[in-house]
């Protein structure tokens, strides 16, 4: 049982014990999901992250391309006591501006949600400027094992 003094933590503990007995499949949970639901709406001080949690279960039955990295990080900073400190917006991770005083960013926009393309090109060029950056004179990059016979 979790130690959590909200409203409705006898119902989210109910919850979670159904789905750590589900086989990980939130539908056979649904009268726990319903009270959980129900009593939330009763606690305007609490977000029990529910849609996030069942958005990571949906996730990581089939994951995408980022192995649910985008679904992890929502639930999260859902769960965040001081409430969520990194946020999606327009396709970026950004810093909520309340918690920004925390980062040692110049900025609250951290990085694009989607990695870049990756090709030998995109590798080649970050290499030139880490290596001006880095003051690197004698670098000589081998993105292949050498193999010794």
């Amino acid at each position: 049982m979790l130690n959590d003094d909200r409203k409705c933590s006898k119902d989210l503990n109910e919850y979670y014990k159904c789905l750590s007995g589900s086989g990980r499949d939130p539908s056979k949970c649904q009268t726990q999901e319903i009270a959980l639901r129900k009593c939330s709406t009763t606690d305007k001080e609490n977000d029990y992250c529910l849609n996030e949690l069942l958005e990571l279960y949906r996730c990581t039955k089939k994951p995408d391309a980022n192995g649910c990295a985008n679904e992890f990080l929502l639930f999260r900073e859902c769960n965040r006591p001081g409430g969520p400190e990194i946020l999606v917006k327009d396709e970026m991770y950004k810093v909520n501006l309340k918690h920004l005083d925390k980062y040692n960013l110049s900025s609250n926009v951290i990085c694009p949600v989607n990695p870049p393309k990756r090709s030998m090109k995109n590798i080649s060029k970050l290499l030139e400027q880490m290596k001006q950056v880095c003051g690197f004179k004698n670098f000589q990059e081998k993105f292949t094992p050498q193999v010794k016979s």
